[in-house]
């Protein structure tokens, strides 16, 4: 992340709700030096948005703000980092459904986090048929579909196929 990571995320979190002289003391440069730190942080976060996904950056926000408490990633979190670690998408798009799917007899309890649509985009379908890739992303997805997650609709396509 840069510079940022000399800084606690507290003490940037932190910066909102305080002046800006109490934080970092009264000397110009320190207060330079504090504002390159903000910027680097900031940066990466909006980087995050551009190349990984806002949905993730902003989990990580998220997380971030929990200020120490343990932070419980949301299932579309997991389900995104498992599927880019493994099939290093170039696109790959996460939505939550299971609003549309309130009340029906497989979701239990006003579950959550039950029902989603993946289109992914991924150079390692090459050569591969539909139902391998949709094989590929369920063997994946296999602790998700053990522990709640109940039905995804997939889109699977190379870069050639997408026109990327």
């Amino acid at each position: 992340m840069g510079l940022a990571t000399s800084l606690s995320v507290d003490e940037i979190l932190k910066f909102k709700d305080s002046g800006f002289s109490s934080k970092i003391g009264t000397s110009g440069c320190a207060k330079v030096v504090f504002f390159i730190y903000l910027c680097d942080a900031i940066l990466a976060l909006l980087l995050d948005c551009l190349f990984i996904n806002y949905a993730y950056a902003y989990e990580t926000v998220t997380m971030m703000g929990s200020r120490g408490t343990t932070a419980v990633l949301s299932r579309a979190v997991r389900m995104r980092q498992k599927l880019q670690s493994a099939l290093e998408a170039s696109t790959l798009d996460i939505e939550d459904v299971s609003y549309q799917h309130a009340g029906h007899a497989a979701v239990k309890d006003n579950a959550n986090e039950t029902h989603f649509n993946i289109k992914v985009i991924s150079p390692k379908f090459e050569g591969q048929s539909l139902v391998k890739r949709h094989r590929m992303v369920y063997d994946l997805l296999t602790d998700e579909l053990n522990s709640g997650l109940h039905a995804i609709s997939i889109v699977a396509k190379t870069p050639k196929e997408s026109g990327s």
